[in-house]
């Protein structure tokens, strides 16, 4: 016991004379449950890897407790209450049109094509138009497709889901469940567990890997795939304007180095090693996880045709010349991406 207590307090002591000799530590806030398969694979790897390359000069702190609200993180960084944290732009409705291209339905079935897409077009088309004011992409990506878990079954005819309450992650969803003919419920990926179980919501949209880290099985026992999904969450690791400019530029492209893209493309590694093992535990529980039938699919693209319209328009309003272009794009890195990995 004495000897575990002398190992604890040496490591303590080295990981404070690190900071104590950082020229800049970084405060990471993340909702996330250290038992999530991104905080120890991609959050704590970012971390090692931002002392590395600086050779110490900038450190990451990751919190052990989440800054204010889950829903409120980006103007938790903006605000500088921390220096960096996790996203998702759903979760800030009204200030996201842009980077809501890499939500609409039918774009992917990989995590890693759609975060690859999705930080290309971003950098080609969508930085310019500034919707991150205050704070700084430090890497963006989207998960895997978005898929339809439902307490009654799988959905077999899309009429069934008239009048049923869906949960919908962010403001971008919520045209997509309305258009099912579904009563939309706005609420985070952490309030799902209680939202199943006490009957408040007949189903949610969602991907696939959360299933694993918020313990949702018992309430969601049916998964109906989707080709390409209904939607995915753009999600961010972002930091405070102000805070990344104070780091000297040497610095700044040292941390780019181990950010960006190559940072989208582990955190998708693991998204999709996630998805696979929850259908893998779906099918181990005796759960449903079926593909949607082809009725159902012509059913879904008649429903949510106008859902891309609509953020054709929302675009252009804002200044986009070619929405339609840059969303033609993004799916071409989609599929090219996709099929490297067959």
């Amino acid at each position: 016991m004495k000897i575990s207590r002398l190992i604890a307090a040496a490591v303590l002591a080295t990981a404070a004379a690190t900071q104590a000799h950082a020229d800049t530590v970084l405060r990471f806030s993340s909702f996330l449950p250290t038992t999530h398969a991104l905080y120890p694979a991609v959050w704590q790897k970012w971390q090692s890897d931002v002392e590395r390359v600086t050779e110490g000069r900038v450190t990451v702190e990751i919190l052990p407790k989440v800054v204010g609200t889950v829903a409120g993180q980006l103007d938790v960084v903006r605000d500088g209450l921390a220096d960096v944290a996790y996203i998702i732009h759903g979760y800030s409705p009204g200030r996201f049109t842009m980077t809501s291209v890499a939500e609409l339905p039918f774009l992917g079935n990989s995590s890693r094509a759609n975060a690859v897409g999705y930080w290309r077009i971003y950098h080609e088309y969508l930085e310019k138009f500034d919707e991150h004011r205050g704070v700084v992409p430090l890497t963006l990506w989207a998960h895997g497709p978005g898929q339809l878990w439902w307490t009654k079954g799988i959905l077999k005819d899309l009429a069934d889901l008239k009048g049923e309450k869906i949960r919908t992650p962010g403001a971008s969803t919520i045209p997509v469940v309305e258009a099912m003919g579904a009563t939309v419920v706005q609420k985070p990926v952490t309030e799902i567990y209680e939202l199943v179980n006490a009957g408040i919501v007949d189903g949610t949209l969602l991907s696939q890997e959360p299933a694993i880290a918020f313990n949702l099985f018992d309430g969601l026992r049916n998964l109906t795939l989707i080709d390409g999904g209904l939607y995915t969450a753009s999600q961010a690791i972002v930091i405070n304007e102000a805070k990344w400019n104070s780091i000297s530029e040497e610095d700044r492209k040292a941390i780019m180095s181990v950010s960006g893209e190559s940072m989208a493309r582990e955190i998708a590694r693991v998204t999709d090693e996630g998805d696979a093992k929850a259908r893998e535990i779906m099918r181990e529980k005796g759960y449903a996880v079926e593909k949607a039938s082809p009725e159902v699919m012509a059913q879904l693209h008649e429903a949510l045709a106008p859902v891309e319209k609509a953020w054709a328009a929302a675009a252009k309003a804002k200044g986009m010349e070619n929405p339609e272009k840059v969303l033609s794009e993004l799916r071409a890195i989609i599929a090219e991406v996709d099929a490297e990995a067959q």
